[in-house]
C-alpha cells in the first residue's frame, strides 16, 4: 500500500502525531508500504527512518514549486 499524504498543523507540530498516525496505520494495515518525500525535507525522512522505512530510490524533478526530487521510501513488515 502507498501512504499518500501526512500532515499536521503547524501548531500541533513535534509532539508525536504524525508519528502516531504512522504506527497506527502500520499496525492496522501490515505489509509493505511506500511513499514519497521531498528530498529536502529532512525532518520527515528522519520520522521515516525512525519508522523503518528505508530509501528505495529517486524519482527526479518529482515535485513542482519548487522543482525537486522526490525520496521514494518503502517499509517491509
Amino acid at each position: 500500500y502507498e501512504i499518500l499524504n501526512v500532515a499536521v498543523d503547524p501548531r500541533f507540530r513535534r509532539r508525536g502525531l504524525a508519528q502516531t498516525l504512522i504506527r497506527n496505520h502500520q499496525n492496522k494495515f501490515p505489509g509493505t508500504c511506500f511513499l514519497e518525500v521531498r528530498q529536502s525535507n529532512h525532518a520527515a525522512r528522519k520520522l521515516y527512518l525512525s519508522l523503518g522505512f528505508g530509501e528505495a530510490g529517486v524519482r527526479p524533478g518529482y515535485y513542482d514549486h519548487p522543482p525537486e526530487a522526490a525520496i521514494v521510501m518503502r517499509r517491509l513488515s
